[in-house]
C-alpha cells in the first residue's frame, strides 16, 4: 500500500489551484494518504515560489491531522550546466528537491543536451529526485539519465499526471513504460508523485500502479510505502 505522495503543490506555487497546505492535507486524510511532500515551483516558474516563502514553509507545522508534512521544492533546470533556481542555503533545508525540466525556464534543446543538463544538476547535487522524466516535452536518453541517477544515488519520479487519462502532461505512457523497465533493470529506486496542484488528486496513482504490476516491478524499489525509507534513500542523506 502507498502512503507517501512525493509531488504536490499548493496555491504557492502560483497556477491551477487556490488550495492551502491545510486542504491538501484534509484530501490525503481522506484518501488514507500518511504522508505528503509539498513540493512547491522554485521562484523560476512565474509566480513561483521565492527563497522567503520556502523559507516560511519550512517553519509550518510537520504534523497536521495526524498526516506528516514534508517541505521540499520543485526545482527547475535553469542552463545546460545543470544550474537550478534554488540557493544552497535553501536546498540543504528542505527536507528533498525534485530537479525538472520546464519549457518555462529551460527552452527544449534535443535529446542530447537535455539529458546532459540534467545529469549535470545530479552531479552538481542540485537534484534528489528527477522530476516527471518521461515527459515527452523534453526528449531523455532515458538509459543515460537512469545509469546516471545509479551512479548518484538519485531518485527517479514517476509522475501520474504524465500517465492519467487526460492529464495534463498529455499521453506519455510509452516513455514511462520504458523508465519503469530501465528502474527495474538498473536497480533504481523510485518514488510515485501525482504532480497534483491542490487536493484534487492526492495520492491517486492509479495509472502507474497498474503499469508497475504489468511490469512485474519490484516493490522493493518503490518508496512511497514507507516515509523513513524514501528518506533514507535520498543522496542528501546518504554518508
Amino acid at each position: 500500500m502507498f502512503v507517501f505522495d512525493a509531488h504536490i503543490h499548493t496555491l504557492a506555487s502560483g497556477h491551477h489551484t487556490t488550495d492551502r497546505v491545510i486542504d491538501v492535507v484534509k484530501a490525503a486524510k481522506s484518501r488514507g494518504i500518511l504522508a505528503v511532500g509539498i513540493t512547491e515551483h522554485a521562484h523560476g516558474m512565474l509566480n513561483g515560489c521565492t527563497e522567503s516563502g520556502f523559507r516560511s514553509l519550512m517553519l509550518s507545522p510537520r504534523d497536521r491531522l495526524g498526516v506528516k508534512v514534508l517541505f521540499g521544492a520543485e526545482a527547475n533546470v535553469m542552463a545546460e550546466d545543470g544550474t537550478i533556481d534554488l540557493s544552497p542555503a535553501v536546498y540543504d533545508k528542505l527536507d528533498y528537491v525534485i530537479t525538472s525540466l520546464h519549457k518555462e525556464c529551460f527552452r527544449p534543446r534535443g535529446e542530447e543536451i537535455n539529458t546532459k543538463a540534467l545529469i549535470f544538476a545530479m552531479e552538481k547535487k542540485n537534484c534528489d529526485v528527477v522530476g516527471h522524466p518521461a515527459d515527452k516535452t523534453f526528449p531523455l536518453n532515458l538509459p543515460a539519465l537512469v545509469k546516471a541517477a545509479k551512479q548518484n544515488g538519485v531518485i527517479i519520479e514517476l509522475n501520474e499526471a504524465s500517465v492519467r487519462e487526460n492529464g495534463y502532461r498529455g499521453d506519455n505512457r510509452p516513455q514511462t513504460r520504458t523508465l519503469i523497465r530501465l528502474c527495474k533493470q538498473f536497480n533504481v529506486p523510485v518514488v510515485l508523485g501525482s504532480d497534483s496542484h491542490g487536493g484534487a488528486f492526492v495520492g491517486d496513482f492509479t495509472t502507474l500502479t497498474a503499469m508497475l504490476k504489468e511490469e512485474d516491478f519490484p516493490k522493493t524499489l518503490v518508496l512511497n510505502d514507507c516515509i523513513k525509507r524514501f528518506l533514507a534513500a535520498l543522496p542528501r542523506n546518504k554518508g
